[in-house]
This record gives structure tokens, sequence and C-alpha cells, in this order.
């Protein structure tokens, strides 16, 4: 029989081992451990020693729970970054390919939080909607809108000059996420 090493009080990334928990659906030996976050986690030993556990899943994805709640938000917020990050979405070439980007508060690690905390929930009958359409997806430049506001606020329908002007007003107005449709 294997004798298996002792990690009891040993600590792993922010994973701290409080003691042996038997064995995981893999029959792997498993180790009750707890994150700096305070939260219990049961975690296979080989992941922790080999180094390929260290946080918790609620600390890895902050959003982890939001998904439900915030599900029409979600869309919009995977739609947004397909748009403008991913080269096989079909709309990529009018957004990512002609340099629209996502602000970096709302890519990576609690990216969707910063998006809900900024953006606010998504009134019914609305989608996500840039003010200036030249302009990158970031919170003075964003907000939610019906469709007719949208159609208004096409490419086709300005100047450059006219864009210029949408610009300025949108960076001077700051965010309001209880803000109507402007345009």
């Amino acid at each position: 029989m294997r004798r298996h090493l002792d990690i009891r009080g040993k600590k792993f990334g922010k994973l701290l081992v409080l003691r042996r928990s038997g064995r995981d659906p893999f029959g792997h030996l498993a180790w009750e451990t707890k994150c700096d976050c305070g939260r219990r986690y049961r975690v296979a030993g080989y992941l922790l020693t080999g180094h390929r556990s260290k946080r918790c899943r609620y600390c890895v994805q902050p959003q982890r729970g939001l998904l439900k709640k915030y599900k029409r938000e979600y869309v919009s917020y995977g739609a947004m970054k397909a748009r403008c990050g991913c080269t096989s979405d079909t709309s990529f070439k009018d957004y990512g390919g002609r340099g629209i980007t996502v602000c970096d508060r709302w890519l990576g690690p609690g990216g969707f939080v910063n998006f809900i905390l900024d953006m606010g929930r998504r009134p019914e009958g609305k989608t996500l909607d840039r003010r200036n359409p030249e302009g990158n997806y970031e919170p003075n430049n964003c907000r939610w809108a019906s469709a007719r506001t949208q159609v208004n606020n096409r490419r086709c329908s300005y100047t450059k000059e006219e864009l210029a002007v949408l610009q300025t007003e949108a960076e001077s107005l700051g965010y309001d996420p209880l803000e109507n449709d402007m345009l």
C-alpha cells in the first residue's frame, strides 16, 4: 500500500490545507482547504502538489454565480467580446477588424463584474449600443438603447465631423447607468 504525503498545514497559493477529506470521484486523495477569501474548498491532492490549483473556483472566476442573475447582460457582454476579439465571429470585420476594442476594465478576471457595475441592468427591449459608432466599447461610450435608436446611430448616418462632435460629447458627459437614450 502506498504511503501518501501529509500536506496538512501547508499553503499552496491562496489555499491552506486543513485536513484529509477522503477521495474524489476519480479515486484521488482529496483535501479540505481554506482559501484566503474564507471559503472552504475540497481539492484533489495531486492538483495542489502539482501547483495546478492555487485558488478556489470563486477567486478564479469572481463572476461565477452572477451569470444566472445577469443572464441577459452576460449574453450582450459575450457578444461584444466576440465581435471585437474573435476573428471567426461573423461580425468581426465590422468591429474588431476596424480596430474597435473593448476597454481593459471589461476584460480579464472580473471583467463581467466591472461591466455590470458600469452599465447596470439591461432594460427590457434594449441592447448594447455605442454612442459614437467609431468609438470603442468603454463606459463613457456605451449605453442600453432601443432598436430604433440603434438604427439612427449607424456609421452611415453621420459625417466625419458629426462623429467627432459625438465623441467629444460622450467624453464630456461621463456616464450615468440610469440614463435614457440620448440620440
